[in-house]
């Protein structure tokens, strides 16, 4: 079985493992490809993106910055733009491999970054300006990343494979607050074009809870992120819209998948918590009642995907597993 073909449903450390040398090698492989493409058309000192792109194809992680940096760079080539392309292949090779493991810091304010703001779009772009994400102020970052680090110390010690599977595929946190003047309020998001990065609303949960649930909601996104490297989940037409299990405006069927995985994914996580004897019994309680909603999502998306996706192979078997555990428990 290949890291291609493995789509159980439960964490697996060695899968993650591989799925994050994935992305990172095929990342390097296509920047050598730019690489090539671009010689003789854009001149410029190609030296530090090699090195870059050497690093990735070693195993190196880089940051979630590196592939945002890319799809701009192809669209940048893509549009004869030379001289931004020759400023991004620049940016490029000033990045460093990741020193941790994973890294958890707030937003910066993307009026004095690029970078910054390169990550709020390539964040926020793909939902049509219903979301907007600024820097959260420091009170708030203090007390969340406290209730951060509580959260990812219950995973270490109860939930083991769930730790080791986030911190393999989870480069970087990246701390943010809702833009109050969005239509919505931003909760929680990763995107494929900034693989590796988690964004999390900093406002304190309270709820031991709430935040395992973050944790595993926005690292299953990731997880289909790498599943779909080579086929995608789902073969419907973009501009389709259907009804989401998890968010009140109408979703492209790719992101009802996503909704329906990820609920399951959280059931898993909860019913986990669960089983430990680390919880109150108030928190016990809450769990149960998370779960109940999980499941009422998964169903609910369920239903949609079975009335409206079209299912590549791979995405009939991700949510096969999905679906196999669901009835697992009931």
């Amino acid at each position: 079985m290949t890291v291609n073909d493995d789509y159980g449903f439960a964490p697996d450390t060695s899968r993650a493992l591989a799925l994050a040398t994935q992305m990172q090698q095929t990342l390097g492989s296509s920047l050598l490809h730019i690489i090539d493409a671009c010689r003789g058309v854009i001149e410029t000192d190609y030296g530090e993106i090699e090195r870059v792109a050497q690093e990735l194809l070693g195993g190196h992680r880089y940051p979630p910055i590196t592939f945002g940096l890319f799809t701009d760079l192809v669209l940048a080539i893509e549009d004869s733009r030379h001289d931004t392309a020759t400023d991004l292949i620049d940016a490029i090779g000033r990045l460093q491999a990741a020193t941790e493991t994973l890294t958890i810091r707030p937003l910066e304010d993307p009026a004095r970054s690029e970078d910054t703001a390169r990550l709020v779009r390539l964040m926020t772009e793909d939902d049509g300006g219903i979301f907007s994400i600024i820097s959260p102020d420091t009170a708030s970052a203090s007390a969340f990343s406290e209730e951060l680090a509580q959260a990812f110390a219950f995973l270490e010690q109860c939930i083991p494979e769930l730790y080791r599977e986030i911190s393999a595929l989870v480069t970087e946190i990246i701390l943010v607050l809702p833009d109050p003047k969005a239509p919505m309020a931003f909760d929680g998001g990763s995107s494929y074009m900034l693989w590796g990065g988690m964004f999390l609303n900093a406002r304190p949960r309270g709820s031991l809870i709430q935040m395992v649930e973050l944790l595993a909601h926005e690292s299953a996104h990731l997880m289909l992120f790498a599943f779909s490297h080579s086929e995608a989940l789902v073969s419907n037409d973009a501009e389709g819209l259907y009804e989401s299990p998890l968010r009140s405006d109408p979703r492209p069927m790719d992101g009802i998948f996503h909704a329906t995985w990820v609920s399951a994914r959280m059931h898993w996580a909860v019913a986990e918590m669960v089983k430990t004897d680390a919880l109150s019994e108030a928190q016990r309680r809450e769990a149960i009642a998370a779960n109940q909603r999980n499941r009422q999502q998964f169903l609910d998306g369920y239903a949609v995907i079975e009335q409206h996706a079209k299912l590549t192979e791979t995405g009939r078997s991700v949510m096969a597993a999905a679906k196999q555990y669901m009835q697992s428990v009931g």
